[in-house]
């Protein structure tokens, strides 16, 4: 696979990344597909993380993605390689560490990746321009990398990993993103705010 950007006309192919690809990444996986389909939205969306895979959802998780009305019982970890990103249009990252890991494995890959809170701030203050697609999203996340570059080590954007936590945390951690991620597709998408 190439790292060129598919032809334009297509939706965007979203890659969600957390740290082991059991709780995070698979529940902001399945909510970002519920929520582009809910606005009508044609788009792609993976997830992915930076340990070895082949493992099921962690139990919290299943519970908190039920309590949705979403099904992640089926999922199956898997580990971030150059073929999914390559893939990717945007890498959604729960951690500033996670953007650094990729500019340390992957830097050709790494400038289309953001965290999940710097990009809804960026969103919310700098709207985008131009069209979503898939080649225009890249260039937006290219361009927010750019402004989250201070922020990007203090934390401050992190979604904190409820592994090895109660159910409660991992209700929280779903509702948190679920909120995250209505807000960013509201500023991507502003003609299909949710229904």
């Amino acid at each position: 696979m190439s790292d060129e950007p598919a032809p334009s006309g297509r939706g965007p192919q979203l890659l969600v990344v957390c740290t082991a690809n059991q709780c995070r990444s698979p529940m902001g996986e399945a909510l970002v597909r519920d929520a582009l389909g809910r606005r009508g939205i044609t788009g792609a969306v993976a997830s992915a993380g930076f340990l070895p895979g082949g493992f099921a959802a962690a139990g919290g998780a299943i519970d908190a993605m039920r309590r949705t009305g979403l099904d992640i019982s089926g999922h199956t970890s898997r580990r971030l390689d150059a073929a999914i990103l390559d893939w990717a249009d945007i890498v959604i990252t729960m951690e500033g560490a996670h953007v650094v890991d990729l500019v340390e494995e992957w830097p050709d890959h790494a400038r289309w990746a953001v965290t999940m809170e710097g990009a809804v701030r960026v969103a919310e203050t700098h709207e985008p321009t131009g069209t979503l697609d898939g080649p225009g999203i890249r260039d937006w996340a290219t361009a927010a990398q750019t402004l989250l570059v201070p922020s990007i080590l203090d934390q401050r954007d992190d979604v904190a990993d409820p592994m090895g936590r109660s159910n409660r945390e991992f209700r929280r951690t779903a509702e948190l993103l679920a909120d995250r991620i209505s807000r960013l597709l509201d500023v991507w998408f502003p003609a299909t705010a949710a229904r």
